[in-house]
């Protein structure tokens, strides 16, 4: 935070080792949502019927419904995640 205290023209004033340092998470945080997009397409695909599959079940499928237990578990691991890396 010391590195944004004084009103300087922007990154490029930067230490060259904080700049490396927002490049990398930059860089870790893009990979993340591409993992994210290809899990989410591996596991319910992007139509609106698979995904209603994915929550929902589907017998003829065996494929079985996610429980609240599991709807509670995903939505607390995202909206606790999603702001930390947006703050950062």
């Amino acid at each position: 935070m010391r590195e944004f205290r004084t009103n300087k023209s922007g990154l490029r004033s930067l230490s060259w080792g904080t700049r490396y340092i927002y490049t990398l998470f930059l860089l870790f945080g893009l990979i993340g949502l591409g993992v994210m997009i290809v899990m989410a397409w591996s596991r319910s695909g992007f139509s609106p019927s698979s995904i209603s599959v994915h929550f929902a079940g589907d017998e003829s499928q065996m494929m079985y419904a996610k429980t609240f237990g599991e709807l509670i578990e995903t939505t607390h691991s995202h909206l606790f995640s999603m702001p930390v890396l947006l703050l950062i």
